[in-house]
């Protein structure tokens, strides 16, 4: 891969056996300016079965949905009343 002008360079490569890999970026002149090792390792058929679900990342968050739900309930409930105590008042 060649580098753009702000100096990045992207590029794709397909890994086909589990190992230990090493990828060397060099410049112009052929001085090696980064390397970085990369280790694939193997799976097989049987250890990636699809269950069906999503996976679980650790967040529930129904706790949080409920507690909004009671916020407006609580808001709504507040307008009301204020509303009420409006309409209930009378001029003098």
């Amino acid at each position: 891969a060649t580098a753009n002008a702000s100096g990045v360079a992207s590029f794709t490569f397909t890994l086909s056996a589990a190992g230990v890999y090493t990828l060397t970026a060099t410049n112009a002149s052929g001085a090696v300016v980064s390397t970085q090792t990369l280790t694939v390792h193997s799976v097989s058929a049987a250890g990636v079965a699809p269950s069906g679900q999503l996976s679980f990342t650790g967040f529930d968050g129904l706790p949080l949905a409920v507690g909004g739900g009671v916020l407006v309930l609580a808001g709504a409930g507040a307008v009301l009343v204020a509303r009420r105590r409006k309409s209930a008042q009378v001029p003098s």
